[in-house]
């Protein structure tokens, strides 16, 4: 139940989950993007953009969508590798496959004492998967959970270690056997 987030604030958003905002009611005032196939179909880059073009929020996007993307309005982070956790965005992050890790890495950036994962189900191979929205182009899936994995357990840590909260809120994410689950309500 999306409509919980209404008028919370310190939500980050990646790639198409504005089109969530409007449907639930909520506004980010962070969005990620690191992925530039995420431009490859209309409609999503149509999203990206509309959000990007949101001046009550702010866009962070990978180095590599600088070419993607005609405006000066993201910051642009520099990418460090793909396995790693950076808690300055500053010097850059690491990618870790999946734009999740720009967004944790962003939350602990912030100070967010407690975060909490929505979505993130990683169960491409289930027979019938489809995202949150339709796509008339699907996106083929890159199967590198195992790197997603192995970044999320690292990320995990790093909170823990430093006095704060990491949960997921999917209780069938893949995941969830290496992040608490946590309702959101």
């Amino acid at each position: 139940n999306l409509s919980l987030l209404r008028g919370k604030r310190n939500i980050v958003t990646m790639n198409a989950s504005p089109k969530l905002e409007y449907q639930w009611g909520f506004h980010s005032e962070f969005y990620c993007l690191t992925d530039p196939r995420f431009f490859e179909v209309q409609e999503k880059k149509d999203i990206a953009l509309g959000k990007i073009a949101d001046v009550d929020s702010v866009t962070f996007c990978r180095d590599c969508m600088r070419k993607c993307i005609s405006r000066d309005t993201p910051v642009y982070l520099r990418s460090l590798g793909r396995d790693g956790f950076s808690k300055n965005l500053i010097r850059g992050f690491y990618f870790g496959a999946t734009t999740t890790m720009l967004a944790l890495q962003l939350a602990y950036w912030l100070g967010f004492k407690k975060t909490y994962l929505l979505g993130l189900d990683l169960d491409y191979l289930s027979k019938g998967y489809k995202r949150f929205y339709d796509e008339s182009t699907v996106q083929e899936t890159d199967l590198l959970v195992s790197v997603q994995l192995f970044n999320f357990l690292k990320a995990k840590q790093i909170f823990l270690d430093n006095g704060r909260e990491l949960y997921i809120t999917n209780k069938y994410s893949w995941a969830t056997p290496y992040i608490e689950y946590r309702d959101l309500a």
